[in-house]
């Protein structure tokens, strides 16, 4: 009897224990009905629950657990494809009990690699047999048919990393080494170190990021899904979502600190913000390495073994105001340092001006992203620093103004109209398109700070709100626009609380995470849109980059160009003369030594991106490469030693007294002097301002 009432109670606790079990998933998998709910109610394009994202998520989803094919093998592939077309099930009815068959496989592959390459890496490499890798972007993935395929991917690639890590540079110097056989011989077993070091400290994140690997791989499921919508649609947990809008403020706290992850893998600070706690603390120093990190609710996390991001979302995370850091000074003392954010002006953000004096006193501003301040709805952002220094400007009696929004991936559409607006009078500037109206957007203030000669300088990086605004510029006739096409990003996204209740409350919290949702998409007033097509300069300048696939029309699930039909009223200025001014720029073009060589220094990027690129793990044969490699640098540099004679960058008045007494903000502006005037960019672009004023005459 005893015997039978055991039995009993122990199927009783299993059964127990396997509801219990599917409840708990249930719970965790809630969240992906509640993304679908959003995305079908609130995405400009929502698209069908069905077989097709259920197979495209699936392959996106093994895509972010393997990218390389580097851990699962055919057999676990092939048991695996039996969901293939059951996802869209799982996420309908909030059940991701599936996951827990890949995260028994994962961890098992996870440990084996882990073992795995110390086993490589413990002994010394054979750099005298005849191999190679293969690198193309039109080779498809495709995981190793067994164990010993799988082992035998990770030896060549576990190589090639170590020759390449030999083969980089070192500490301050930019140049790689030149390498013989001695020096070879002593560099080698540190640089199997540092990749072994490296290598599992990617897999030991895998399955030390949450707590569980079920969570780890359910977040990857989010983003899987999010991503299938469209490219911007992005799953955040809490930490991800607040470095995000960390990212694109002006004024964060912060604890005034800058890292690195230096040549050994550890975590070195390699600034301070003066005036910043870090800073005043005394106690830390330009060199110290962190091990570790405590904050408050917190263990002792262990930095040493850890990539650059998990120090960075300690860093940077929001809502960590204090924080105590284990240093490790130079001479090898250790001290914990306690240090509480403070609010100061982060400098990826703050917007800078020059005055380039030469023929004509020309303005220039580099605006390096639309920022705002996200807490505060009253906040003022980019657009009103920059009519600050506009005023500035304008009264050096400035003869036009170029302002630079190259590399600017943009952030808030709120600022690119508002800056559009220092430039025209009041008027529609953009249009915006979600699921069930058309708005137009405006500028609604009367007058302008600046109404002279405008050059707008982009590239292919100079993404979304820098596109709305540089379109909107160009359609009024306001500005010309110069430099190399955009990148193509005409959709605006909002971060909304993937929660229970009302996602619309300002104080949802994110119980789930965060979804960052395409809502929109916007259009030129002209009723066009530059979605995937970027926004085409009046005048081209040649970029080396620009045969490279990186813009958004190369993405995955890219969301198509359109036109709508909206009635908008506005007055253009005269149009500029483009010919003209084109034929006097490609004169130059066609004679300055930068420029002739950089169409075909981008013809050969582009045939070597577009073509099979194979490099030989004999020493040898790596050590060619290299120096071929060596060769297109030295050329490359010899290129862009170059300094224009056709102006020189100086500070106006006010700026010239501001950093008389600041040595470190004085050090920054003679950098940025020099960037300057060595920009072969700036140069054209000035010498396009002086024809553009000459014939407006």
């Amino acid at each position: 009897m005893t015997l039978h009432l055991s039995s009993l109670l122990r199927k009783i606790l299993i059964t127990c224990f396997f509801i219990g079990a599917l409840n708990s998933y249930a719970q965790q998998c809630k969240q992906m009905k509640i993304m679908w709910n959003m995305v079908n109610t609130y995405h400009v394009q929502p698209k069908s629950l069905d077989d097709k994202l259920s197979q495209a998520v699936f392959q996106d989803l093994f895509d972010q657990l393997d990218p390389d094919g580097m851990y699962f093998i055919e057999e676990d592939m092939n048991e695996f494809k039996k969901f293939k077309f059951d996802l869209d099930d799982a996420i309908l009815n909030g059940d991701c009990s599936f996951i827990t068959q890949i995260e028994t496989v994962y961890k098992k592959r996870l440990e084996e690699t882990d073992t795995l390459i110390a086993q490589i890496l413990n002994s010394p490499l054979d750099y005298k047999v005849k191999e190679v890798m293969t690198f193309s972007k039109s080779i498809t993935k495709k995981v190793p048919a067994t164990i010993d395929e799988r082992n035998n991917r990770w030896r060549k690639w576990l190589k090639y990393k170590t020759l390449t890590r030999v083969f980089s540079p070192r500490g301050e110097d930019e140049r790689p080494p030149v390498i013989d056989n001695t020096s070879f011989q002593k560099m080698e077993k540190p640089a199997r170190q540092d990749i072994k070091l490296f290598e599992q400290k990617k897999i030991r994140k895998i399955l030390n990021e949450y707590n569980t690997l079920y969570d780890y791989i359910l977040n990857e499921f989010a983003s899987a899904f999010a991503l299938y919508f469209d490219p911007h649609t992005e799953y955040y947990t809490n930490s991800e979502k607040n470095i995000f809008e960390s990212y694109v403020s002006a004024e964060n706290l912060s604890f005034g600190i800058e890292i690195k992850e230096n040549s050994k893998n550890q975590v070195e600070i390699t600034k301070l913000i003066p005036g910043g706690p870090a800073w005043k603390s005394n106690q830390l120093n330009k060199g110290d390495l962190i091990v570790a990190a405590r904050y408050e609710g917190s263990r002792n996390i262990d930095l040493s073994f850890s990539d650059l991001n998990e120090a960075y979302e300690i860093l940077f995370e929001k809502d960590i105001y204090e924080v105590e850091l284990t240093i490790k000074k130079v001479n090898g003392s250790v001290k914990k340092v306690s240090i509480q954010k403070e609010k100061l002006v982060d400098d990826e953000n703050v917007i800078q001006s020059f005055i380039l004096q030469g023929e004509k006193k020309i303005g220039y501003i580099f605006l390096p992203s639309f920022y705002t301040d996200w807490e505060d709805k009253t906040g003022l952002g980019c657009a009103n620093d920059l009519a600050k220094k506009l005023i500035v400007l304008q009264k050096e009696n400035i003869d036009g103004l170029i302002l630079d929004i190259r590399n600017n991936g943009g952030g808030s559409v709120q600022e690119a109209l508002d800056l559009a607006g220092i430039f025209i009078d009041v008027g529609p500037v953009t249009l915006s398109k979600n699921q069930y109206e058309i708005n137009v957007k405006k500028d609604v203030n009367r007058g302008t700070i600046y109404n002279g000669p405008l050059i707008i300088m982009v590239n292919g990086l100079s993404a979304s709100a820098s596109e709305i605004f540089s379109a909107a510029m160009q359609d009024y006739h306001r500005a010309l626009i110069v430099g190399s096409t955009t990148y193509g990003k005409s959709t605006g996204q909002n971060i909304w609380p993937v929660t229970e209740g009302d996602i619309s409350d300002p104080n949802a919290y994110g119980k789930y995470g965060y979804l960052k949702l395409t809502g929109s998409i916007f259009y030129r007033i002209n009723n066009k849109t530059h979605q995937g097509t970027g926004v085409v300069p009046d005048l081209i300048l040649p970029d080396l980059y620009d045969h490279l696939e990186f813009r958004e029309k190369f993405e995955n699930y890219v969301l198509t160009a359109d036109t709508i039909n909206k009635k908008t009223y506005y007055t253009p200025f005269n149009s500029p003369p483009g010919g003209d001014l084109q034929e006097l720029s490609s004169y130059r073009l066609s004679t300055h030594p930068y420029f002739k060589n950089v169409l075909a220094i981008s013809d050969s990027v582009k045939n070597i991106y577009n073509s099979e690129f194979v490099i030989s793990l004999d020493l040898e044969g790596f050590k060619k490469t290299h120096q071929l490699g060596d060769y297109h640098w030295e050329q490359w540099e010899k290129l862009m030693q170059h300094k224009t004679d056709a102006f020189l960058v100086i500070n106006d008045e006010y700026t010239r007294e501001l950093i008389k007494l600041d040595e470190y903000n004085r050090d920054i502006n003679q950098f940025q002097i020099e960037n300057i005037e060595n920009d072969i960019y700036i140069e054209e672009t000035y010498k396009i301002m002086l024809d553009f004023i000459n014939l407006d005459k």
